[in-house]
């Protein structure tokens, strides 16, 4: 009888083992890097042993290589411009049939790491899935984690269709969410924050002008109020005191800055001559976005 009980006990073991095996080879964990010294071992540390195999597209100058090559030897140099164009190139150097792009300043959760292996990712009917994230501003928590948002997981066909920041993926088929959430790690001073949004702001609001999009004065004192109200109302912010105050303010000051660029390159060439009159600069052009 003991044995019997042994034996089936050892069988369901070896099942579950052969279990996550499967869907772990085909599973590619993704990590997008630019000098993230100060986060990179976080984000590895939680992944490690997690999937099939583990890739790093960087293009860093400070040590986030030499750290990386402790957990991969799969270490890609790409000088792309945006996330996106970095994601697509990193994409074409997966190895396995699904990808899970995770940011050099997140941290997988042992929920959804547990949740994603539960997956039968060779029969499902998804060809993505959507994940939550919980924000931190200063290490400070700033949402409630429950929204789903970017497309992570998805299979190796899929693409970013545009390079301009947070542009969408297309995974050509239906698309799934995952329950639980990643940490997001993503502005650990305000100085980062700003930095960020200048960088971001300039390749977005140029990609949008290159598109035929243009800014309004009108429209560009309106889009910093939307955004306010989105992220401190409508995501509830507001429960996160002063944090999610802040953070709120500094949504809506990327939403400014980008269509303040929108707006200065939709001028005609005299208009951004620096003698020009400052009352010209609000002059009546309208223009649509």
């Amino acid at each position: 009888m003991l044995a019997l009980l042994l034996g089936d006990c050892l069988d369901g073991v070896y099942r579950n083992i052969m279990a996550i095996n499967y869907n772990k080879a085909n599973l590619t964990i993704m990590v997008i890097s630019e000098n993230e010294e100060k986060n990179i071992r976080r984000c590895l540390e939680s992944v490690v042993g997690f999937a099939e195999s583990i890739i790093i597209v960087d293009s860093s100058t400070d040590t986030t290589p030499d750290i990386c090559k402790h957990y991969t030897k799969n270490i890609f140099t790409y000088k792309g411009i945006t996330y996106e164009d970095k994601c697509n190139y990193g994409i074409e150097k997966a190895f396995t049939d699904w990808v899970l792009a995770v940011d050099a300043d997140e941290v997988l959760t042992p929920e959804i790491k547990k949740e994603i292996l539960e997956l039968d990712l060779n029969n499902t009917e998804f060809n993505g899935f959507r994940a939550c994230f919980r924000q931190f501003l200063i290490n400070r928590t700033v949402n409630d984690a429950t929204i789903p948002a970017a497309i992570r997981l998805y299979k190796n066909t899929s693409r970013y269709v545009s390079t301009v920041p947070h542009a969408p993926m297309e995974v050509y088929g239906k698309v799934g969410v995952l329950k639980n959430y990643i940490l997001h790690f993503s502005h650990p001073t305000i100085n980062d924050f700003i930095r960020k949004t200048n960088n971001y702001s300039d390749h977005e609001a140029k990609e949008l002008f290159e598109k035929g999009k243009r800014m309004s004065w009108l429209r560009l004192l309106g889009k910093p109020i939307n955004a306010f109200y989105l992220s401190y109302f409508k995501t509830k912010r507001y429960k996160y005191g002063v944090s999610g105050f802040i953070y709120s303010l500094l949504i809506a000051n990327y939403s400014f800055m980008m269509g303040l660029k929108l707006y200065w390159l939709s001028l005609p060439d005299d208009k951004k001559k620096p003698e020009a009159d400052v009352a010209e600069f609000f002059d009546d052009y309208h223009y649509g976005i």
